[in-house]
């Protein structure tokens, strides 16, 4: 039986449901709340704990893990859709900042970058040399409960966030290679014996217009350029909104890269 159709998943799959039919109320938040609940004690379970260390790859096989995905992706669903109907001034006041930090850290990526794009066209060649490029990312950075704060209105969620967003960015890095917020690869040449690239290296992801898609599309947050970057957390990946909010860590990486060959024999 395929994953997506196994007992558990129609049973949160049906609670969903229900739950979306539901109008704004106190019972509806908790029971949102107890959903949240329900399956985090259910993907813990699998996985065990990740606010010390585990090697999922070895304790959890792949059909698993796609398994505990697709629940991820329902308690993304439940916290969004508490914090539509929470969204606290403070709340409001974290996301300014968290959205101002990853822009800011996005056009830092991007500097950084065509310093390195200065540097490597100054440098001398090998005739060994066969490909240069540059290689930058933004990832968030977790791999321990310090990575992820603690908020006053954690309570109101129910959810253990420190576990989860661990895992999240554990799944994410090891398992679906998709742990980048943002990357460029801007590719150069040899030519003549000097390396040359080509390429631009401009943001042109934030050109002014808000990424204000789904559950970012919220009338408090409106008067927020949203960056690419929240978008890519929130809409790309099964971050909700609230788990955004408590993350502290960003990485950003800028290597450049040169291969060559070096062959025993030749043919």
């Amino acid at each position: 039986m395929k994953i997506y159709l196994s007992e558990r998943y129609m049973q949160y799959e049906d609670r969903k449901q229900v739950l979306g039919l539901m109008p704004t109320s106190e019972e509806r938040t908790e029971l949102l709340r107890n959903y949240v609940r329900d399956l985090e004690s259910d993907i813990l379970q699998i996985t065990g704990s990740q606010t010390e260390y585990s090697d999922l790859t070895r304790k959890v096989s792949p059909s698993k893990i796609r398994e505990v995905s697709y629940m991820l992706m329902f308690r993304c669903w439940a916290l969004n859709a508490m914090f539509y109907n929470h969204c606290l001034d403070n709340e409001i006041k974290r996301f300014a900042t968290i959205n101002e930090h990853l822009y800011n850290t996005t056009q830092h990526m991007y500097e950084r970058t065509n310093m390195a794009k200065d540097f490597l066209q100054t440098m001398a060649t090998h005739e060994k040399d066969s490909d240069v490029w540059i290689e930058s990312k933004l990832q968030f950075w977790c791999d321990d409960i310090a990575d992820v704060l603690k908020l006053e209105y954690d309570e109101y969620y129910g959810s253990d966030f420190a576990n989860m967003i661990i895992l999240l960015s554990t799944i994410d890095r090891n398992y679906y290679h998709r742990e980048e917020i943002d990357q460029i690869y801007p590719q150069a040449e040899i030519i003549d014996g000097k390396i040359v690239v080509k390429d631009d290296i401009i943001n042109l992801l934030d050109d002014g217009r808000s990424w204000s898609e789904g559950y970012l599309r919220h009338e408090k947050l409106s008067h927020l350029t949203i960056c690419h970057a929240v978008h890519d957390i929130c809409d790309h990946k099964s971050y909700s909104i609230p788990d955004l909010l408590r993350m502290n860590s960003f990485e950003v990486s800028v290597d450049i890269k040169i291969q060559s060959f070096h062959d025993i024999c030749k043919n």
